[in-house]
């Protein structure tokens, strides 16, 4: 599906999600992310359970009434070291929904600044 991005806002530490990926996992109450071993792609799923890796999503995000941002200080961390990211820039990354498995894939090789 063209046009599915997430947001990284490296100086604030915080990823931006559009609604569009999320209810095509079937509007999860929380999510966790995935980073492949060879750090291109970043994977998000619907995750069932409250823990360390989870993220929840509040109601008001699939009602239209506020975006999806989490605050992540080491994944921000983590991808800006293994692209050679800038920590004091933006970047848009492309990618695909798959909606058969309930997930999202981003391909963090084609980020471009913004």
């Amino acid at each position: 599906m063209k046009g599915v991005y997430i947001s990284f806002y490296l100086k604030a530490n915080r990823v931006h999600i559009f609604v569009e990926p999320l209810r095509s996992m079937g509007s999860p109450e929380r999510i966790r992310f995935l980073i492949s071993k060879d750090g291109r792609i970043l994977l998000i799923q619907p995750y069932g359970k409250r823990g360390f890796t989870s993220h929840m999503i509040p109601r008001e995000v699939y009602d239209g009434k506020r975006p999806l941002e989490i605050s992540s200080y080491k994944l921000c961390t983590i991808l800006a070291e293994l692209h050679g990211w800038d920590l004091s820039c933006s970047y848009r990354v492309p990618g695909r929904i798959a909606a058969d498995v309930r997930s999202a894939f981003f391909f963090l090789d084609k980020a471009e600044v913004i």
